[in-house]
């Protein structure tokens, strides 16, 4: 929005306006406070990948979908271990429920574990209520399998809404997305899982994979192999992400703040919530059949013309 083309008579009449302006929207920014009017065109984002802080290192994170069966469980957990790596893995409450012991053993073996709902229903699609149910649902049977309550969230099939995002963050969980696809859900072959992963991986990103795809064990080794020949070393997501003092960016990438060289960078990290500016509604989704992050318009911006203030 600009102000400009007035006459001098008026300069102390706008200029009241547009400090007033100016006080406003910097009480809003410090104190974190979303009023109606504020969110009403406001956009939230996941966590896609993180901008390491030493620009020389290249973490990874491998993390695995369970939601189907439990049959290459114990070959990824073998693989892992065998490469010294430890992953995270979101598992749907109901799987968790059916499979136990498989649950018992990721959690034995040191690997990290986030809540990806009860049922795998599509949280663009749920109401808030709905997604309260399917969280905590999820979250309370891995903690009585485990004794640990998860903290990070990734929302089935990559499907989410300003809402779904809204109500994970006000459950106090870290909602997590990717930024490098294996496909392994679409049974490709080992070998082009090795490839989607590898040609798109970048300093702190995080991969997806799936526990019961068809040849995502058979492709462990050799990706993990040709990552590290790349340069890469393994981490967990909840090690990788930075918790405050972050900036997220149009792609949902992470940034200690400083380091972003992004300028379209929109988003402050307000005691460990990002709030991101943005054109889209609540009815902002992303599917799993695209992990590209959803693009982010840059905030209005105000500028007084030379006339007010010299």
């Amino acid at each position: 929005m600009r102000v400009i083309g007035f006459g001098k008579g008026k300069k102390r009449w706008i200029t009241a306006i547009a400090t007033a302006m100016v006080l406003v929207v910097g009480i809003v920014a410090l104190t974190g406070e979303e009023s109606v009017a504020t969110r009403a065109n406001a956009g939230r984002t996941p966590i896609y990948s993180v901008e390491p802080q030493d620009s020389q290192s290249k973490p990874i994170a491998l993390t695995f979908n369970c939601a189907w069966d439990n049959s290459d469980v114990s070959s990824v957990l073998d693989i892992l271990k065998e490469h010294n790596i430890t992953a995270t893995f979101f598992l749907v409450g109901q799987w968790a429920e059916k499979y136990p012991d498989s649950v018992k053993a990721i959690a034995q073996a040191g690997h990290e574990i986030g809540n990806h709902s009860y049922s795998h229903a599509d949280f663009a699609t749920l109401d808030e209520k709905q997604l309260v149910e399917e969280i905590s649902k999820c979250s309370s049977v891995i903690e009585q399998l485990t004794g640990r309550v998860p903290e990070l969230m990734r929302v089935p099939s990559g499907s989410y809404s300003d809402t779904s995002i809204a109500v994970i963050e006000r459950m106090g969980m870290i909602p997590i997305q990717w930024d490098t696809d294996s496909l392994d859900w679409k049974e490709v072959s080992a070998r082009k899982i090795v490839k989607n992963i590898t040609k798109n991986a970048q300093p702190g990103s995080i991969a997806l994979l799936h526990c019961g795809a068809k040849n995502t064990a058979a492709a462990l080794p050799d990706l993990i192999e040709q990552l590290q020949k790349d340069g890469y070393t393994f981490t967990t997501v909840g090690e990788l992400i930075y918790r405050e003092h972050y900036t997220l960016d149009h792609t949902g990438r992470q940034h200690t703040q400083g380091l972003s060289s992004d300028s379209s960078t929109s988003s402050i990290s307000l005691n460990s919530t990002p709030v991101t500016t943005s054109d889209s509604s609540s009815a902002q989704s992303s599917s799993q059949s695209s992990s590209s992050a959803p693009v982010m318009a840059d905030a209005e911006e105000i500028v007084v013309s030379e006339e007010i203030f010299p």
